[in-house]
């Protein structure tokens, strides 16, 4: 046969050192280890079993029977490993509160099926040594099939779990844990086609010793996984397994087992090889159990008596671990009180900070820390303390039950002190004690000094927070007010231009009249003062009529009223009336008119203030004996006017703000006092509600062109609104008037 004792002893040594590895791991959950060391124990077990049932001549159905027992253990036993083998990732979660119902339900199945066949004692009815041929025959009874089942369900699940494992796993963890899955898996099936497969297709259990083999598959696979892929993150601690075995076998071999045969040989009993071999086995196990116990009952000592021995590495490595991870100052206190007062078995840890906002607190810290300046010690022992005036700290130490503290200190500053209680043994804390509270105190004063730094920047912004909050409903409630004062001055400013706007239409009218010899006939000098007067009257009415479209701007009462345009004319008829304001200044006013020029859809009063607008401008920011030309082309698919001048033109810096309301350049304004700044950013308004462009360009002392610029096609005239006799042409021009 196959099997043999040296065999099972490789097996189970390779198991063993695989499951110490595990075990030693402190990243490893203690439910992880015992899902491993299940799966690992049953596996040895089934080896053991299969090598009893392989040798022994006697109750051959009984050891037939457990050789079931191990499997259905072992692969239960894996699942539960592979289910706690990584933290669950979110998206794994959301799967698994899906599917995991489903997955229990099937293995619940798969172990009940497993468990009536073998309690059943019927997988063989029947099991008996041929002697002549040297094999076993065996009958197999009805609930074989039912166990091939259930163990068949149970690995098929145990295969999808590991498929969700290994697909949310990241893809550091893939590569180990894809080896780890595969060995689980060929262990599986191993074992499924040795202990089933061949005996069914062969009617003979003589080859199940095959089956050993699967314990090295899955030790060996593991290992693997741990070497090279750093599987469970215990590639150290697997030395630490191959030095705690190493150090266990030595001292079976040289200690315990000539002990024992000393013993034996006084006794006059000897050993055979393989009984020596068990020996040494069972010594190496006893001595691990005789470790285990030692340290079960220190634990137990330990909790009666309040004195445990502890690692200051370990402790500090757990110190370390937790302030690395949390930046809350009052987690901080709570969780390292805890750790240091678990580990010295202290009724009491504190903290005492200066910038403790409790006064008491903050008062006994800076009462230690007055002594600790006298002394010059940093860890004040209360049973210790001497000066001149030491009872007032040692009533208020002994009050708060405290008999030890640490100085907290860091490179910049002193935090305060953590306060110690007294140890529930009754002793004194040892130097070794306060060597590992002063690395630890250390440590937890600048863990503890970026939280306060931290809360304070915290602190900061709320308090900033609720300052900008403040200033943000002051604001809100200033520019509400600010709202209301525009909008009474708007109605202010609609009412007054409506008041101003009917006597000033009836002085502009009788000027009018006037003028055209309705009163009588006027001579140079009275002709030319009434035409300054109704020329100031104009420009006062087109003022106030930009006052009254502001107005209905804000009030979204601002509308575009199109009709047929002749807006060569309107040019004409606007330049002729500043033409003796531009003679005045001695200007050159020029305008280049087209001897055609089509009708345009435009608001005829609002475009006329516009070009007014523009020539006005230009005469009263053009210097003496300089020039004005006014240019109107109409190019292919565009029309566009330009008044150009020579004048002061607009400072570069201020040019983006020159069409903004009530704004004038700083230049403009010297040389006029009195405009408004409300011409040009109601010429813009005017030209873009047409469906225009502005055309501005300035250089200072240099002098700037102001126009607009229309596609032909959008103030295109309809035929039915053509002057009578006009052809129904949309290029069909219009001849200017003369000059």
């Amino acid at each position: 046969m196959l099997s043999s004792g040296s065999l099972l002893a490789l097996t189970t040594v390779i198991a063993l050192f695989v499951t110490v590895v595990v075990y030693l791991s402190p990243t490893v959950k203690q439910t992880t280890k015992l899902a491993f060391a299940l799966t690992t124990a049953s596996l040895a077990l089934w080896n053991v079993n299969i090598y009893i049932a392989d040798t022994v001549r006697t109750h051959l159905l009984l050891w037939n029977e457990l050789i079931f027992l191990w499997p259905t253990i072992g692969v239960s036993g894996c699942f539960a490993f592979i289910s706690r083998l990584h933290v669950s990732t979110s998206d794994e979660g959301k799967f698994l509160a899906t599917h995991a119902p489903r997955q229990r339900a099937l293995l619940a199945v798969a172990i009940l099926l497993q468990i009536v066949a073998i309690a059943s004692n019927r997988i063989f009815d029947s099991i008996t040594y041929d002697i002549k041929g040297g094999t076993y025959v065996f009958v197999r009874g009805p609930m074989y099939p039912v166990y091939v089942v259930g163990i068949l369900l149970l690995i098929g699940v145990m295969i999808a779990r590991m498929v969700v494992s290994y697909r949310y796993s990241n893809l550091q963890e893939r590569h180990a844990v894809k080896i780890a899955i595969s060995a689980i898996v060929a262990t599986a099936l191993y074992g499924l086609i040795s202990n089933v497969l061949i005996p069914v297709a062969t009617n003979s259990q003589q080859y199940i010793g095959l089956g050993m083999f699967s314990l090295d598959i899955f030790s060996l696979g593991l290992a693997v996984s741990i070497l090279r892929y750093h599987f469970l993150d215990i590639k150290v601690y697997s030395w630490s397994a191959a030095a705690y075995l190493s150090g266990l076998f030595i001292v079976t071999l040289l200690f315990v087992t000539p002990l024992i045969i000393i013993v034996l040989h006084l006794l006059h009993h000897s050993l055979t090889i393989t009984q020596f071999i068990g020996v040494a086995i069972l010594s190496g196990l006893l001595l691990a159990l005789l470790q285990y116990l030692h340290r079960l009952f220190n634990n137990l000592t330990a909790r009666v008596f309040f004195r445990q021995p502890y690692d200051p590495q370990d402790v500090l490595d757990e110190l370390s671990n937790l302030l690395v991870h949390t930046a809350n100052m009052q987690t901080i206190r709570q969780e390292t009180a805890a750790i240091i007062s678990e580990t010295l078995r202290a009724d009491l840890c504190e903290y005492a900070l200066f910038a403790d906002q409790v006064k008491r607190d903050a008062e006994l810290a800076r009462k230690i820390d007055v002594y600790s300046s006298m002394s010059g010690l940093n860890s004040i022992d209360t049973n210790n303390i001497y000066g001149t005036e030491p009872a007032s700290l040692v009533n208020a130490l002994k009050t708060r039950g405290v008999a030890l503290a640490v100085k907290l200190r860091t490179t910049h500053e002193d935090l305060g002190y953590m306060l110690l209680g007294y140890k529930q043994s009754g002793e004194a804390y040892s130097e070794r004690d306060q060597r590992l509270l002063s690395v630890a105190a250390d440590e937890i004063a600048i863990s503890l000094q970026n939280a306060l730094r931290f809360e304070e920047i915290q602190n900061f912004n709320v308090r900033l927070q609720q300052e900008v909050d403040e200033k943000t409903r002051e604001l809100r409630r200033k520019n509400q007010r600010l709202i209301e004062l525009d909008e009474t001055k708007d109605d202010f400013i609609s009412m007054a231009s409506h008041q101003l706007r009917t006597p000033l239409t009836s002085v502009k009218g009788y000027l009018s009249m006037v003028l055209e010899g309705d009163a009588g006939k006027l001579n140079a000098t009275q002709n030319k003062m009434l035409g300054q007067a109704f020329t100031s009257s104009q420009r006062m009415v087109y003022l106030i009529t930009d006052l009254l479209n502001v107005s209905r701007l804000k009030t979204g009462k601002f509308v575009i009223e199109s009709a047929p345009t002749d807006l060569s004319k309107m040019i004409q008829e606007e330049m002729s009336q500043l033409m003796d304001t531009a003679e005045a200044k001695n200007l050159t006013l020029t305008y280049h008119k087209p001897a055609t020029f089509p009708l345009l859809m435009l608001d005829g009063v609002k475009t006329r203030q516009v070009v007014m607008n523009f020539i006005d401008n230009a005469i009263y920011y053009t210097p003496s004996g300089g020039h004005i030309d006014i240019d109107l082309l109409e190019k292919p698919s565009t029309i566009e006017l330009r008044v150009i001048d020579d004048g002061i033109g607009v400072p570069r810096s201020e040019q983006h703000h020159l069409f903004t309301k009530f704004y004038r350049a700083a230049n403009a304004r010297k040389a006029r006092p009195d405009g408004t700044g409300l011409g040009l950013f109601m010429a813009k308004k005017v030209i873009i509600a047409e469906g225009g462009s502005i055309i501005f360009s300035s250089r200072e002392n240099k002098g700037s062109t102001f126009g607009f610029i229309f596609s032909k096609s959008r103030l295109k005239v309809p035929d039915a609104l053509l002057p009578t006799g006009a052809a129904p042409d949309p290029a069909a021009k219009v001849p200017s008037p003369a000059a």
